[in-house]
């Protein structure tokens, strides 16, 4: 997605949190965030 990037006048994220669950051998990530892209 590098060179797309350029095309964006503004590319930005915020709030941005993870959340992370850890059971025996397993552990489960979730990401949460607020993006704004203006083209």
């Amino acid at each position: 997605m590098g060179p797309e990037l350029g095309h964006f006048k503004k590319f930005e994220f915020s709030d941005y949190e993870i959340d992370v669950q850890v059971d025996t051998s397993y552990a489960f990530a979730t990401e949460t965030y607020i993006y704004n892209i203006v083209l």
